[in-house]
C-alpha cells in the first residue's frame, strides 16, 4: 500500500515536473519570439529613417563665363545744311543740323552787316524742331574790350530774338552760344551783324544755326 501511495506520489510530481517545464520552454519561446520581433522592427524603423534623410547637397562652384567686353556704340548726330528728307522714318532720338551762314571781319562800334553772312532760308522746314542756337567763333587780334553777334532778320527789319551774344574779345575765343532764339515761320532773309566795343577788327571766323529736332 505504501509502494502504491509514494508511486503515485512520484507519478503526479513528474507531471507536475512536465507541466512546468512546458510551461517554462513555452514563455521562452514566446520571450524568444517577441525578443526577434523586436529587432526586426527596429531594423526596419533604421532603413526607413535612412531612406526618408535628404541627401546633402553638393555644393557647386560656379565659374564665371568670360565675354569680352563690347565697346561702346558711338552716338550718330545728323549734320546736313538742308531740311531732313520727309519720307524717312522718324526717329524718337534727338537729330543736330547745323545751317553754315559764313563768315567776315567787322570793326565797327555799332551794329553792323557782315559781309558774306546774307542767306535766305526757312528754319520753320525742319520738323519737330526743340532748340535753335546762333553759334560763332570770333577772333579779335588786339583781344581789346567786348565783342557783340546776333542775327538779324531784314525780311521782318529786326533782330532774332535770344540771338544776341556779348563776350570778352580774345584772339582765340571759344564757341559762342546763343540761347534758344525765337524764329518766325517761312522763308526769310537773314543777315550777321556784329559791332567791337573799341571798332578794332573782330573776325567772325565761323557762324551757324545749330537746330535740334526730335
Amino acid at each position: 500500500m505504501l509502494s502504491y501511495i509514494k508511486d503515485r506520489f512520484l507519478r503526479r510530481q513528474i507531471e507536475k515536473d512536465e507541466k512546468e517545464i512546458k510551461i517554462g520552454f513555452t514563455l521562452s519561446a514566446l520571450l524568444i519570439i517577441i525578443l526577434l520581433a523586436n529587432v526586426v522592427y527596429l531594423n526596419l524603423f533604421i532603413v526607413k529613417i535612412s531612406s526618408s534623410k535628404p541627401s546633402e547637397p553638393i555644393a557647386v562652384k560656379a565659374v564665371p563665363t568670360l565675354t569680352p567686353s563690347a565697346s561702346p556704340s558711338p552716338i550718330l548726330v545728323t549734320v546736313t545744311s538742308s531740311p531732313p528728307n520727309q519720307n524717312s522714318p522718324t526717329s524718337i532720338k534727338p537729330k543736330d543740323y547745323f545751317v553754315n551762314l559764313g563768315s567776315g571781319t567787322n570793326q565797327s562800334l555799332d551794329w553792323a552787316d557782315v559781309p558774306g553772312t546774307l542767306n535766305t532760308f526757312d528754319i520753320a522746314q525742319y520738323e519737330n524742331i526743340k532748340e535753335v542756337h546762333l553759334e560763332s567763333n570770333i577772333d579779335v587780334p588786339t583781344a581789346n574790350g567786348t565783342v557783340s553777334v546776333r542775327l538779324f532778320n531784314k525780311t521782318g527789319n529786326y533782330a532774332v530774338w535770344n540771338s544776341e551774344r556779348s563776350v570778352q574779345a580774345q584772339t582765340k575765343g571759344d564757341l559762342i552760344i546763343s540761347q534758344n532764339i525765337i524764329y518766325d515761320t517761312g522763308p526769310k532773309l537773314y543777315q550777321i551783324q556784329m559791332k567791337s566795343q573799341f571798332g578794332v577788327p573782330a573776325n567772325l571766323t565761323q557762324v551757324r544755326l545749330h537746330i535740334i529736332a526730335q
